[in-house]
């Protein structure tokens, strides 16, 4: 309900003025001015809906750190091994060496 009652009037104000748009036809220059107008505001929704839906929204950012949060744990892990592994590998080598 939140994300309709912020994306409805959005999507209204740009049909808005795709309509005056075409239904100007008494003055030319009111007629280019609704037509940049829609225009601009047609090629700035999914940029607005990203910044309501994703960047103001709670539960989408909560997400996005769980997972993020997720994917540096496991990069971590997967770092600390290989220096273990690489670790282990040069003792060997120097046990080796000394035999």
């Amino acid at each position: 309900v939140k994300a309709a009652v912020v994306l409805l009037p959005l999507l209204g104000l740009t049909w808005i003025l795709g309509f005056l748009a075409v239904g100007t036809d008494q003055v030319e220059a009111m007629t280019y001015v609704f037509t940049y107008l829609f225009t601009i505001t047609n090629s700035f929704q999914g940029v607005l809906f990203f910044i309501f839906h994703c960047l103001l929204n709670c539960d989408v950012r909560q997400a996005f750190e769980r997972r993020y949060n997720r994917r540096k744990r496991s990069s971590c892990v997967e770092t600390s091994l290989s220096r273990q592994r690489k670790f282990s590998d040069l003792e060997g080598f120097d046990n080796n060496a000394q035999r």
